[in-house]
């Protein structure tokens, strides 16, 4: 099973499923629940899962990012499937550097209007009207 999916093409693979990989060869999805409990002890197992999990992770990342799959769906599988997760702070970080940026640009931007007003303009070059 694991050898038929890296056979696949690369990330461009059509498998992105536990479900699609267990339905080529006539399985049900319960049957890695099943395997989990009775081999989820063995070392080859465990790899050979972890070995599905990756690939099928990639590429649907890889979809997504070039655009062959939705977006929207790709997170949803993600974070339902592969335990990915939105960082909080990073949109506290995005919020400030954003906050940040405003406040520098008006600051320019009175600093600008400000000397092109004509008494600024006189003064601010050591002349006198």
């Amino acid at each position: 099973m694991v050898q038929d999916l890296k056979d696949e093409e690369g990330h461009r693979g059509k498998t992105l499923t536990f479900q699609e990989l267990l339905a080529q060869y006539d399985l049900y999805p319960e049957i890695i629940r099943n395997w989990t409990e009775h081999y989820g002890d063995d070392a080859d197992f465990r790899q050979s899962v972890s070995v599905i999990k990756n690939i099928l992770e990639g590429r649907i990342v890889s979809g997504a990012l070039r655009g062959n799959l939705d977006s929207f769906m790709a997170t949803f599988n993600l974070k339902n499937n592969y335990g990915w997760k939105d960082d909080p702070d990073a949109a506290r970080r995005d919020e400030s550097r954003l906050q940040l940026e405003v406040t520098e640009l008006r600051v320019k931007l009175s600093d600008e209007y400000r000397d092109a007003l004509p008494e600024h303009a006189n003064s601010s070059h050591g002349q006198t009207a």
